[in-house]
């Protein structure tokens, strides 16, 4: 459902710049934002929650970066293309056999989201290889909301985990200037279930020379 005009565009277009850090380049234009309507994974996300401790029942909302192969910018629907990754978490969820078993991961194979929007938009970073002549016009960001459940937080990178300690849900990566330390924050979930995506935003290309 594209969300032009709505109040829900604002909110979010309002959240994006605010969470933009400057130094990542200018802050892109928002062409359009599609609102997913899943009711497969309302429930699984409901579901989920239910099953955490009460104290730790709490939904935040996060940015995630991902690639799109299809005619979306153009205000049509989800495609059924397999490889494009924005259109497949929005019919199917998070898919764990999607996530690379060669990148280097900062928390151990999970999915990631970041606090800030310019965080969120440097991924995927394939798209930082391709000569700029090559880029697309467009790029996207998918809003989530994500169950973190009870956090472990850590400071520094730690690609050894398998995921959260027990007696936690998530980790949760925070900011420490030591020169080890991480620059952004960033969560990460280790099942699928904990997340509902709930926006599509399209994105003009900020790294495209006009």
């Amino acid at each position: 459902m594209n969300l032009d005009g709505s109040r829900e565009f604002e909110r979010l277009k309002r959240s994006f710049a605010a969470t933009w850090r400057h130094e990542k380049g200018p802050l892109p234009r928002i062409c359009f934002i599609l609102k997913i309507l899943n009711p497969a994974l309302e429930q699984r996300f409901e579901a989920y929650i239910c099953c955490l401790p009460p104290l730790y029942r709490n939904i935040e909302e996060f940015y995630h970066g991902t690639a799109f192969k299809c005619s979306m910018p153009r205000g049509e629907s989800v495609c059924s293309n397999a490889e494009c990754g924005a259109c497949g978490i929005a019919k199917k969820g998070f898919d764990p056999e999607r996530i690379s078993s060669q990148a280097w991961q900062r928390f151990g194979k999970g999915f990631y989201f970041a606090v800030n929007s310019s965080k969120a938009y440097e991924y995927p970073l394939s798209l930082y290889r391709r000569p700029r002549a090559q880029q697309p016009i467009h790029r996207c960001l998918l809003v989530c909301e994500v169950a973190p459940g009870r956090k472990h937080i850590v400071y520094q990178d730690e690609p050894s985990l398998k995921g959260p300690p027990l007696g936690c849900h998530s980790v949760y990566g925070k900011v420490n200037r030591s020169p080890s330390g991480l620059n952004y924050e960033e969560i990460v979930v280790y099942q699928t279930e904990a997340i509902r995506p709930r926006y599509i935003l399209v994105l003009q290309n900020t790294f495209v020379q006009s």
